[in-house]
């Protein structure tokens, strides 16, 4: 299953490569499918953006590690709403694929069931609005027009089946959650709980100057982005509005599902010491807040009236970033030092030539990080030894 013929020396490349190829595929996914929905200008902010996203300094907050994925599938999911909602009539294949990803983003992240059930819904009422309101009332030849016109159509089926999907993988997980522990209020800090959200909802905005906030400065940051946020809703016009409303409460969503399932990060929140943070629970709120923020500058470059704010966002946003470059690119610097001065490799041949099994006798078992206990317990005898012949 590796390249090289198997030879497991290459699995952390593998990883790498598909943690960058992933990575880069949600860069360029808002400008697959919000087609015109952002302009050019809004789809390249977004595309850099995502990309020069701050990952953090703590030890696990790199790119080249598959825990970090399932942070970037909330976005992902919403996207590919977005792209199912516009092109649903047009490209019966790519939405059979769209469905497909929808699927395995459930099976990923079981949180955005709340996206897609919201988007079912909105399916459901654009449908029935047709043929059902003030004027037409109820009525069952109503109904009947309702199931004979929309029966013609193919992309019902596919919603159809794609609902059955959902519903049916729904209950697997929720079968599967039946025995798991409370999943709500884990420990944590209550008392961080403002800085969460100032992490959440502002850092995109205030990075840079994350370490020089307190409660005082940090609450006045987020007022002034929660203006921010909603003003957005009477800046842009109303062809975008819909977008933008839904985009916020994607924001807002999130915000509130990581602090219900994770809140024992809030522990880890020190008066805004960056050095504390795990910041991979943040990636899915401060994705939220770019796409938030694409839409406004996408719009107001469409009016001369609003233009000069817009370019105001751009400029100020791609200023602090390349300020602070030596933020976001490590360099020669290495954050890992302290867990990984050993190379895999080595720790493979310590692995094969200590002879440390595991107690079927068959399976090695090899250090990845001892300090933390994490070990590849189930390295087949036979993928080590021509590792190493």
């Amino acid at each position: 299953m590796f390249s090289g013929g198997g030879d497991i020396k290459y699995i952390p490349y593998i990883i790498c490569l598909i943690s960058y190829a992933f990575v880069t595929l949600i860069a360029i996914l808002p400008s697959l499918t919000f087609g015109k929905r952002l302009n050019e200008f809004g789809k390249i902010f977004l595309f850099f953006t995502i990309l020069l996203l701050p990952m953090g300094i703590t030890s696990t907050e790199i790119l080249g590690r598959f825990l970090q994925l399932q942070f970037y599938v909330w976005c992902m999911t919403f996207c590919l709403l977005i792209y199912r909602y516009d092109n649903k009539e047009k490209r019966k294949f790519l939405i059979m694929l769209t469905d497909i990803l929808l699927l395995l983003a459930i099976a990923t992240l079981p949180s955005v069931l709340i996206l897609i059930f919201a988007y079912i819904l909105i399916e459901i009422y654009q449908i029935l609005k047709k043929y059902f309101n003030k004027t037409k009332g109820f009525s069952i030849k109503n109904f009947k027009t309702m199931v004979t016109n929309e029966l013609k159509k193919y992309s019902i089926y596919q919603f159809i089946i794609f609902c059955l999907l959902v519903l049916i993988l729904s209950i697997i997980i929720l079968i599967k959650m039946h025995n798991c522990p409370d999943i709500l209020f884990p420990d944590g800090d209550i008392k961080n709980w403002l800085e969460f959200m100032i992490r959440s909802l502002s850092y995109t905005l205030i990075w840079p100057f994350y370490e020089q906030l307190n409660n005082v400065s940090g609450s006045i940051i987020l007022i002034f982005t929660l203006i921010f946020y909603i003003g957005g809703i009477f800046f842009i016009n109303k062809k975008s509005r819909k977008l933008y409303i839904l985009s916020l409460i994607s924001l807002f969503t999130i915000t509130i599902i990581v602090f219900l399932t994770r809140f024992q990060i809030t522990a880890n929140l020190h008066n805004f010491e960056i050095r504390y943070i795990p910041d991979r629970y943040y990636i899915p709120m401060n994705l939220a807040s770019l796409i938030s923020i694409a839409i406004i500058i996408s719009d107001g470059l469409k009016l001369k009236t609003k233009r000069i704010f817009s370019c105001l966002i751009i400029v100020y946003i791609f200023g602090i970033t390349i300020i602070n470059g030596k933020e976001i690119f490590q360099y020669d610097k290495n954050y890992l030092t302290g867990l990984y001065t050993i190379p895999f490799y080595e720790r493979l041949q310590e692995s094969y030539y200590n002879n440390i099994l595991t107690d079927d006798k068959d399976n090695y078992k090899v250090k990845i990080d001892p300090d933390a206990g994490w070990f590849f317990v189930e390295v087949p005898a036979k993928r080590m030894q021509k590792s190493f012949k």
